[in-house]
């Protein structure tokens, strides 16, 4: 009779459990679903994604002109990171296609700063940043010229190594 009552007591549990599983589901498949609500939330554009590259760009130059080599890499992670975004969450741009063109000029600066060749740094970011303006132009905006800043938008940031 125990076994009887233990076995009645689980299937009720069970079964209340699986009850409430199957009530999420027609939940989360309803017209209030969050699957539904996500389309519409914020994506950031490709401009919003690009403002953040151009902000790495900026302090990856004065990071590694102080030979800042651990600033310098983690501002090259951001930039990466930023590519890896605009891959993902603005596949549907046709300027998509013209995005490898800057690999190269990744790569170069990785190397350098991984070398910490402050002169290997400079002549590889010159070559990213020329890459980052061919790109512009193969996608028809050579209007958005990039160059090397000459001052720092940035002056609560010291770059120096501390």
């Amino acid at each position: 009779m125990k076994y009887v009552f233990f076995l009645l007591f689980f299937l009720v549990v069970f079964g209340s459990c699986e009850q409430a599983a199957k009530e999420a589901i027609v939940q989360k498949s309803g017209s209030g679903s969050l699957e539904k609500k996500i389309p519409q939330g914020y994506k950031p554009g490709l401009g919003e994604f690009m403002l953040g590259v151009q902000t790495h760009h900026v302090k990856l130059w004065f990071a590694g002109n102080a030979e800042n080599w651990e600033l310098a890499k983690f501002e090259m992670d951001e930039t990466r990171e930023l590519f890896d975004d605009i891959k993902l969450y603005c596949n549907d741009r046709k300027e998509l296609k013209y995005l490898p063109i800057i690999e190269p000029g990744l790569d170069s600066v990785e190397h350098a700063i991984a070398a910490k060749n402050i002169s290997g740094f400079k002549s590889a970011y010159m070559f990213m940043t020329g890459q980052c303006n061919s790109c512009h132009r193969s996608a028809d905006h050579g209007f958005n010229v990039i160059v090397v800043p000459d001052k720092s938008p940035f002056p609560d940031q010291d770059f120096k190594k501390h």
